[in-house]
């Protein structure tokens, strides 16, 4: 990945204690490599947070990055996605300026490799649908951790504190940009070419009861009519 042209790499580790330390410091020996310590394991949310605000606060502010975004590391996406989702930003910056975001979607379309549990794609469905009264225009897939933002002040400020919720932190995220420039953020989902689901990345019963929590909070976050 960090072979990929005119692109920047921050690999965060939060707070591992296995090797995962010891791999990113030769990861980071890339010249567009570099490596954020948090000294805590703080959750998907908060690494990811962490990250995007400092690709989005870069020293050279002379040539900021057109875009941002993160992907997940549990191997479940293909590399070769990444380069196709770039190119997808560029076209769309001339003939869709105003989208503002690109999330990638798993949907088993056919000619595509997407390999989902039945279980975790009628969870996704049912989550999905209970969401759709705390945020409008809730894309497709919300979950899928591939994600591209435009470069903008309104992110930073939307991402300047951290989440209030663990596994839908983007559901959230959607809410602050709603709250902060008043209107929804326009999002061009792609359906992804590959996908397979790798295990312990999924809401297991376990934690569903949180997951019903988080969705109550949203609810209650919802912006108020009249």
């Amino acid at each position: 990945m960090t072979s990929i042209p005119q692109t920047s790499w921050i690999f965060v580790n939060d707070g591992s204690t296995d090797e995962t330390q010891k791999t990113l410091t030769e990861i980071a020996k890339n010249p567009n490599s570099e490596v954020v310590e948090l000294p805590i394991n703080g959750g998907k949310a908060e690494a990811v947070r962490q990250g995007l605000l400092r690709a989005l606060q870069t020293k050279d502010q002379t040539q900021p990055p057109r875009w941002v975004g993160f992907i997940d590391a549990d191997t479940s996406f293909s590399p070769k996605e990444i380069p196709r989702f770039l190119q997808i930003a560029a076209s769309l910056e001339k003939t869709e300026p105003a989208v503002e975001a690109i999330w990638a979607a798993r949907v088993a379309l056919l000619g595509r490799d997407i390999q989902r549990t039945a279980y975790r794609h009628y969870v996704g469905r049912i989550l999905a649908t209970l969401m759709n009264s705390a945020v409008p225009q809730l894309p497709y897939d919300s979950q899928a951790g591939f994600k591209l933002f435009k470069h903008d002040s309104n992110l930073i400020q939307v991402l300047n504190k951290p989440f209030k919720t663990r596994w839908l932190f983007d559901v959230e995220l959607l809410q602050r940009w709603q709250a902060t420039t008043g209107s929804t953020m326009t999002i061009w989902e792609e359906p992804l070419n590959y996908w397979h689901h790798t295990e312990g990345s999924h809401v297991s019963a376990a934690n569903s009861l949180q997951v019903l929590k988080e969705i109550a909070f949203l609810y209650g976050q919802r912006p108020r009519k009249g």
